[in-house]
């Protein structure tokens, strides 16, 4: 049986949390992202992963110093009005997410112990 190619996406447990944060609070750079999610060593590879599997687009910018930024793709946008469905329907707060409310702290710790 051929598993579904969203399965790829849902399966890593910050993955939910970037694209939420993203449509919530709109465009970051890698390092808010970081900051807001988590600081797991990992995290550019599953904000690459994202990337390809085309939820979201990361592109380099140059300022005063070279920062990377990430965007919600149509299909990202898509999935994260569904993200945030879920959450209300299950009692979530999406307005204080949106407010800054999102951290490290609440979801790394309450929700995903390991």
């Amino acid at each position: 049986m051929q598993r579904p190619k969203i399965s790829s996406v849902i399966e890593d447990r910050h993955n939910n949390m970037i694209i939420m944060l993203l449509y919530l609070c709109g465009r970051k750079s890698k390092t808010e992202i970081y900051k807001h999610v988590s600081s797991n060593p990992r995290m550019s590879y599953k904000l690459q992963a994202l990337e390809d599997a085309g939820i979201v687009t990361i592109t380099r910018e140059r300022y005063q110093r070279e920062r990377f930024m990430v965007d919600l793709t149509p299909l990202g946008e898509t999935y994260a009005r569904g993200l945030c469905a879920l959450e209300d329907s299950v009692g979530g707060d999406i307005e204080a997410l949106r407010r800054g409310g999102f951290g490290p702290a609440k979801y790394d710790e309450e929700f995903y112990d390991d």
